[in-house]
């Protein structure tokens, strides 16, 4: 399964399968989001922009 992560560095999402722990670019800690693949890729772009904004504004990530 794919799955939803962010890395706070590279301030980068990324979309990697299995429940990964480090970044593939720079290998700190990722952070795994709460939303599904399926419904991260039916966000438009303004969405996955504001959606990211207020997980980092929750302090969430």
């Amino acid at each position: 399964m794919l799955y939803i992560h962010y890395c706070k560095k590279c301030d980068h999402v990324h979309m990697l399968n299995g429940h990964k722990k480090k970044c593939p670019k720079c290998g700190l800690t990722l952070k795994e989001l709460p939303i599904s693949f399926i419904q991260f890729t039916n966000l438009s772009e303004d969405e996955r922009f504001f959606y990211i904004t207020r997980l980092k504004t929750e302090g969430k990530i």
